[in-house]
This record gives C-alpha cells, sequence and structure tokens, in this order.
C-alpha cells in the first residue's frame, strides 16, 4: 500500500514541445479514495489528476493510474517496472521519447512523494482511548462500555 507523506512541487526536463514542464503533488487527506492530486504543467497548460496505486492484478513492478479531473475523466497507468523502465497507457506516450505522466511519476517517487509504508489502522488504539465518546451522539456519552457487538450492520 502506498501511504502519501508530504507536499511536493518540481522541475521536469524540457521537451522539444514544451520547455517549462514541472508537477505539483498535494497527498489527500485519511481515508480519501484516491491518494493525492498531481498537477502537471507543461508551458501554459495545467493538467490535474487524481492518483492512485493500481493493485488490481500482479505488475512486474508498481503502477499507478491518473484519472485526469476535468470533463472527459481520461484514466491512464502508468507501470513502473523493476527494471526502472516507465510504462504510460496513454494514446501518444508509446511511441515519444517523453511522456508527462511518466516523467511526473517517476520524478514524484524519485522526490520521495510516494513512500511505501504500512497504514496505521483506523482508529488507533489511542483515538479510542481518548476519543471515546467524542462522535456519540450526547444521550449515549458516558455510558459504560459493553463487551457485546452489534450484528446489525
Amino acid at each position: 500500500m502506498c501511504i502519501a507523506t508530504r507536499i511536493l512541487s518540481g522541475f521536469l526536463p524540457a521537451t522539444r514541445s514544451a520547455k517549462k514542464r514541472g508537477y505539483h503533488w498535494v497527498p489527500a487527506v485519511p481515508g480519501a479514495f484516491h491518494i493525492g492530486t498531481l498537477t502537471i504543467t507543461q508551458d501554459r497548460a495545467v493538467d490535474s489528476y487524481q492518483l492512485d496505486e493500481d493493485t488490481s492484478e500482479p505488475f512486474p513492478g508498481r503502477a499507478f493510474l491518473l484519472a485526469k479531473l476535468d470533463a472527459e475523466g481520461d484514466v491512464y497507468r502508468v507501470i513502473l517496472t523493476e527494471q526502472g523502465r516507465a510504462i504510460c497507457s496513454g494514446l501518444h506516450c508509446g511511441w515519444r521519447p517523453s511522456c508527462k505522466h511518466r516523467d511526473a511519476i517517476t520524478a514524484a517517487l524519485a522526490a520521495g512523494a510516494l513512500d511505501e509504508a504500512p497504514q496505521a489502522p483506523f482508529p488507533s488504539a489511542h483515538q479510542i482511548e481518548t476519543d471515546a465518546d467524542h462522535d456519540l451522539p450526547e444521550c449515549f456519552r458516558g455510558l459504560p462500555r459493553s463487551s457485546a457487538r452489534c450484528e446489525a450492520f
């Protein structure tokens, strides 16, 4: 499982068609259905994507899904192989020497934006002990704990 750890920005190498390229990574809040938002800039063009690690099937390395945040909602899969090669599912990405999706994912990983680490259980034991009544309706606060579990759900 992948855990986003911090906000990062960086430059990407220039290409023949785009001289100013960069990325900006913002991790999602805990409990979100994606791990963060990756924004890629190329000259004046700006595209943002919801990013998630793809574990739907075994890959020879790590795979990421980028869902574009626009009306079309295109989805790209970037696979980083164990040999260090990056592959993108974009229509034109296979035959171009540079792909903004591959370049941004590779740069973000190299900068430490996405670290592999086990996710802490939620809620933690500390949260359970210190915040036991906080989320309960007022009529249930202060009642003794019961060892019985509700099987209704």
